[in-house]
């Protein structure tokens, strides 16, 4: 009232004006002001408090509700409330391209890993190449959104590891077939204790298995991924339930109407 009195303003009309922080949007309005935290913040830190004065009607309200507001609500359409709806749909046809590359993937990687086991062929990591079954579910997970479950994640290591235990099994196989020494322990200067190791058939069989093993992890992953895309976001197709989808090379296939 004091200010307005120095402004030579009508006292009858103090409610229509705030105090405002200055260079702020913030306003003071009823009360004292030691209940405000700015005029105690101020005293906490030897600061002046600037306040300036401002009429209701000078106040910036572009955020508040409006009389325009109401009336524009009665014609909202379906397409304002749910904007993620324009989103492009996933479709079939895209996707399945992409699964296609993962199924040959797998089974290129499973008939390798079946073939080194009767052969002497040592680099069976550039035989299996990992790699690419990797990208191939790296492009599938980019085409939903980017996402990857942990649980996905945790499949291509596994199945990554396996391929290596089976390069470390072959690489450890002579060339001719015939049995490699290896020193276990060396005792004095002429003699050692060596131990003879030759990759078995059955051994190989074993890492071929665990790495088959692997890719029907991963390719479940995949698929359960999916199923959780499309409950999630629109798409062209429907996935049956685990216990009704009928078990193919893949784990899934197309039941559009």
């Amino acid at each position: 009232a004091k200010t307005l009195l120095d402004f030579n303003q009508d006292i009858c009309d103090v409610d229509k004006y705030y105090l405002q922080v200055k260079g702020r949007g913030e306003y003071l309005h009823g009360g004292s002001l030691d209940q405000y935290e700015y005029v105690h913040q101020c005293y906490k830190y030897d600061r002046d408090v600037e306040l300036t004065l401002i009429g209701m009607s000078d106040l910036v309200r572009g955020l508040s509700r409006s009389e325009k507001d109401d009336l524009e609500d009665g014609a909202l359409t379906y397409d304002q409330i749910s904007p993620l709806d324009k989103a492009k749909t996933l479709s079939h046809e895209d996707l399945s391209t992409l699964l296609e590359f993962v199924k040959k993937q797998v089974e290129r990687i499973t008939e390798s890993a079946r073939t080194l086991v009767g052969c002497s062929e040592k680099n069976v990591i550039q035989t299996l190449n990992p790699k690419g079954l990797i990208q191939a579910v790296k492009a599938v997970t980019a085409k939903l959104g980017g996402v990857e479950t942990a649980e996905l994640g945790h499949a291509l290591e596994t199945f990554t590891q396996a391929c290596v235990n089976y390069d470390v099994a072959k690489g450890n196989e002579d060339p001719s077939g015939r049995l490699r020494p290896e020193i276990v322990e060396v005792v004095g200067e002429r003699y050692a204790m060596v131990s003879l190791n030759r990759g078995n058939k059955d051994g190989y069989t074993k890492h071929a298995g665990l790495i088959k093993k692997a890719l029907d992890v991963v390719t479940d992953k995949v698929y359960s991924l999916i199923r959780t895309y499309s409950r999630t976001f629109r798409v062209d197709f429907r996935i049956p339930t685990a216990r009704r989808r009928k078990k193919t090379t893949f784990g899934w296939q197309d039941t559009r109407d």
